[in-house]
């Protein structure tokens, strides 16, 4: 599954990958970043554009509200048991990283709320916002400033 915003960030990325060294470091502090922030953006309820997501069902609502290790407040923020988001991991690659969901299960449950698929309302939660890319890119300079002096 192809997360939203990638290609966005991987253009702007383009000059700066190479001034700077991806080290294990610097990747698990970009994905550690990124990952809180997809959490915390999905827990609130809102996509990667941070629109509110689609509400759920009634039938699901009702189902979710009869479990009683469920923190439901109402409105959707994919979160059941924290399994699908706890999944979220990261792979080095040359020149950075790529997220992926390390649980096949989990896996299609994201696609299926991130596309829309089997009668699921769309929910683009699974990417980089324009404020995570921003935070990143001024890291960034920062460390190009103090590298350049």
């Amino acid at each position: 599954m192809k997360m939203t915003g990638q290609n966005s960030l991987l253009r702007r990325l383009s000059g700066l990958v190479k001034e700077l060294d991806s080290t294990e470091k610097n990747i698990w502090l970009a994905f550690t970043s990124f990952k809180g922030g997809i959490i915390k953006r999905t827990k609130s309820g809102k996509d990667v554009s941070f629109n509110q997501f689609q509400e759920y069902s009634e039938k699901y609502k009702i189902q979710k509200l009869k479990k009683k290790y469920v923190s439901y407040s109402g409105h959707p923020n994919l979160i059941m048991n924290f399994n699908m988001l706890g999944s979220i991991a990261r792979k080095k690659i040359k020149n950075g990283m790529r997220m992926f969901f390390n649980n096949t299960t989990e896996e299609r449950k994201a696609n299926r709320h991130q596309k829309g698929l089997k009668g699921m309302p769309k929910r683009k939660f699974f990417g980089i916002d324009k404020k995570q890319q921003n935070e990143f890119f001024d890291k960034f300079r920062k460390k190009i400033k103090i590298r350049i002096g």
